[in-house]
């Protein structure tokens, strides 16, 4: 540990170094991000050879561009240093309570079972008091999560997540690089299908960067809301005039800062749960400010005289309404892909092709894609009993199943380890 203490030391002190990044030749990742050196793990070896790509001292490989810039710099060592140490990066600790416990209650009755979309697989028991449980799950990747009964040798539930209005994904999408907090599933009860507390897309925006509200060009007010507000379309004529030539955005924009901060709002997770009500969650505390601000800097900043000042409010009225009406536009061009919904509904674009989704609502769509979930019945494909002898495929060594060597729902062809023996099968090919 001393010595990987001392790598990550090494790698924060490369800030200096990093203009010496070089730049990825245009090449197929063969590895898992991460694994530099192609052994099937990732340690201070990998620390160690991402450092000397990031110096330029080694031809650098995208395996050592985690954070997908194009290039091997200082970030990259410190996330592959975060990994090695097991603190985030690569790497993203999940928890979550069952509740009930089986009815003996014996230490080790519950197992938790992770699989993602390209055939990891993690276990973690199941606190036999408290039904906790904590997993360490690789990112860049999509998981469908089950719970083993250890006593009875079949699963005794699965875990889904709510999207929306009655929607449901049976995997969970780790698209972004943890910065080492856990991210909390809550609690659940024992049985097919149980869905966690938390939206998936909430989740995933736990895990997003933060968009922070800083005023990088020091006029008073947040960028983020500038880009949020300034392209509000004014009237150019009407009872109050040219607003347009008249307003200010600018200072509605501190007004707003200056309510969010009264709020304790700093930043926002991005994620577009409440999407479908036409209001995400992440800009709803905007619109509770505005609905108290925008008449009152309205009558600030114009000579308007009393008796329109009905018509202020109106007026008011049309210009929230008409940012609601654009407000799935100004997301998009935020560059926030957690905010990204090119088909309208309300699931984001980056997460779309990793959810298994099904009994969704035809305001949803469907991407028509079940990566876990081949025969759309709900359970995983690893959970299914494929024998009926209740015992599940993954579990049941009397189960063969032609393309998929260890049962577990992801065919060989994409599985990083078809025989389940921990190591990748690429690591097994370079022995």
């Amino acid at each position: 540990m001393n010595k990987l203490k001392t790598m990550a030391l090494w790698a924060l002190l490369l800030g200096w170094a990093a203009w010496l990044a070089p730049a990825l030749a245009v090449a197929q990742m063969t590895g898992l991000p991460g694994d530099v050196n192609l052994d099937g793990v990732i340690n201070v070896l990998d620390v160690q050879t991402s450092v000397n790509m990031a110096l330029g001292q080694a031809t650098a490989n995208p395996e050592a561009d985690v954070d997908l810039n194009t290039t091997v710099d200082v970030l990259d060592v410190q996330t592959i240093t975060n990994t090695a140490l097991g603190a985030g990066g690569l790497l993203q600790r999940v928890s979550g309570v069952v509740s009930p416990l089986t009815e003996s209650g014996a230490a080790g009755a519950l197992t938790v079972i992770a699989v993602s979309i390209d055939g990891r697989i993690v276990t973690a028991p199941v606190d036999a008091v408290t039904g906790a449980f904590e997993l360490l799950l690789d990112v860049r990747t999509a998981w469908s999560i089950a719970i083993e009964d250890s006593t009875t040798g079949t699963f005794a539930g699965t875990i889904v997540f709510p999207l929306g209005d009655g929607g449901l994904s049976s995997t969970l999408p780790l698209p972004n690089l943890s910065r080492g907090d856990v991210l909390e599933l809550g609690v659940f009860p024992v049985g097919v299908g149980q869905p966690a507390a938390s939206d998936v897309r909430a989740l995933v925006g736990q895990t997003a960067d933060p968009v922070p509200l800083e005023d990088n060009d020091g006029n008073g007010a947040s960028d983020v809301l500038e880009e949020l507000l300034l392209p509000l379309p004014l009237p150019t004529s009407g009872p109050l005039g040219n607003l347009s030539a008249l307003l200010d955005g600018t200072e509605l924009v501190r007004r707003l800062d200056f309510c969010l901060d009264g709020q304790g709002i700093d930043s926002f997770a991005p994620d577009l749960t409440g999407a479908e009500t036409g209001i995400p969650d992440v800009v709803r505390p905007i619109f509770d400010c505005l609905d108290d601000l925008v008449v009152d800097w309205m009558l600030d900043e114009l000579d308007v005289p009393s008796f329109l000042r009905g018509t202020v409010a109106e007026v008011a009225d049309d210009l929230v309404q008409t940012f609601i009406s654009e407000l799935e536009d100004v997301l998009a061009e935020l560059d926030v892909p957690e905010l990204e919904d090119t088909n309208g509904n309300s699931i984001p674009d980056f997460i779309e092709s990793e959810l298994c989704l099904y009994d969704l609502p035809a305001a949803f769509g469907d991407n028509g894609l079940c990566l876990l979930d081949g025969d759309g019945n709900g359970l995983p494909d690893f959970a299914d009993d494929s024998d009926s002898n209740g015992i599940a495929n993954l579990l049941d060594d009397q189960v063969v199943i032609e393309g998929d060597r260890d049962r577990d729902g992801v065919p060989d062809a994409a599985d990083v380890d078809a025989d389940n023996n921990g190591i990748p099968d690429y690591a097994e090919s370079n022995r």
